[in-house]
């Protein structure tokens, strides 16, 4: 465990001090913010590959089915003619 957090500092170390000139430079809002979200999707992950849990952070499918499932479900219901 300790060589993968070595690992993703000298990653995320490197990425910083070359993404510097991002962070100094006239860059937009946007071009900030779309850099901040993948930056921390990316630490999420690492987060998980380093620490190694023994039970699983939700991934991306997970999620989408956590916020999308009981929408759908009502959609379905709404669109579901009944039986005759």
């Amino acid at each position: 465990m300790v060589e993968r957090v070595i690992v993703l500092l000298a990653a995320y170390g490197s990425i910083f001090v070359y993404d510097r000139s991002l962070w100094q430079s006239e860059s937009s809002r946007a071009e900030k913010a779309a850099y901040i979200i993948l930056m921390m999707v990316s630490l999420y992950f690492a987060v998980d590959y380093a620490l190694a849990f023994p039970f699983d952070f939700p991934g991306i499918y997970e999620l989408a089915d956590l916020v999308f499932t009981d929408m759908a479900r009502t959609i379905d219901k709404w669109l579901t003619l009944p039986n005759q």
